[in-house]
């Protein structure tokens, strides 16, 4: 069908590229930060990134604080809505951290944007409350005090920031050949054993038993992190007698 008289549809690629939007920019500015930080978004690095001018992008944002805003307002818009069954909380509890922990770990520098970064409020999406809305109204509706609720909310975001920055992010960037049980990339030993062999004068015997242990995938790990969350959630169930 063609486009009504009078109006004129944008093409969708020129000379070969697809043509720049404001949502191609936002998604460079989201590729950039989750893989390299927030320090690294800026209009000369996302233009080279889309392979254009700097002087083309300010026709799609303002400037970097655009792109902070952008970025960030497209991470919030991803970020998956969970599915909660008040009947089988204990599941919906291990969904909703799973769904936490793959959004995160799409782009997981992002998360370290408020550490450096001030987002304009008018520009986080809605969505991001209404999330928060969805996780409280669960947790108060399996019996929970709002004041728990908040709390629990708050330590699973916590948790599976930390995860995600500490575990996957470092297990996602070893070379695929690596093999799993390599003791150089043991990411659930205290202590890393090339630390102990650099000091092999030092009385730590738990940590060096520790490496004796049954290597444990990120995935087992994180399973681990989910039980403890479940079970401060049934303590605290338990301590108002619901």
């Amino acid at each position: 069908m063609s486009a009504p008289s009078g109006t004129r549809r944008r093409p969708s690629h020129r000379g070969g590229r697809p043509t720049l939007t404001r949502e191609r920019v936002a998604e460079a500015a989201l590729d950039i930060a989750g893989a390299e930080g927030f320090g690294s978004v800026t209009m000369r690095r996302v233009a080279q990134h889309l392979d254009v001018t700097v002087r083309a992008l300010y026709r799609y944002v303002t400037g970097r604080q655009d792109l902070v805003d952008l970025t960030a307002a497209i991470f919030l818009a991803r970020a998956p809505r969970s599915t909660f069954d008040l009947d089988d909380w204990e599941e919906s509890v291990r969904r909703h951290c799973g769904d936490i922990r793959r959004h995160y770990r799409s782009h997981p520098r992002v998360l370290l944007g408020p550490l450096d970064e001030n987002v304009t409020p008018s520009g986080v999406d809605e969505k991001r409350i209404v999330l928060a809305e969805d996780v409280l109204r669960f947790l108060t509706g399996i019996g929970l005090s709002l004041a728990d609720a908040v709390t629990i909310r708050n330590q699973i975001l916590l948790d599976v920031f930390a995860f995600v920055l500490a575990i996957d992010h470092t297990a996602d960037r070893l070379p695929t050949d690596r093999p799993t049980d390599d003791d150089t990339v043991r990411l659930d030993a205290p202590v890393p054993e090339v630390w102990l062999d650099a000091h092999p004068e030092l009385d730590a015997p738990l940590s060096r038993a520790a490496l004796d242990l049954d290597v444990r995938s990120p995935d087992e790990m994180f399973d681990d992190l989910v039980d403890n969350a479940i079970a401060a959630i049934r303590w605290r169930l338990d301590r108002s007698g619901t």
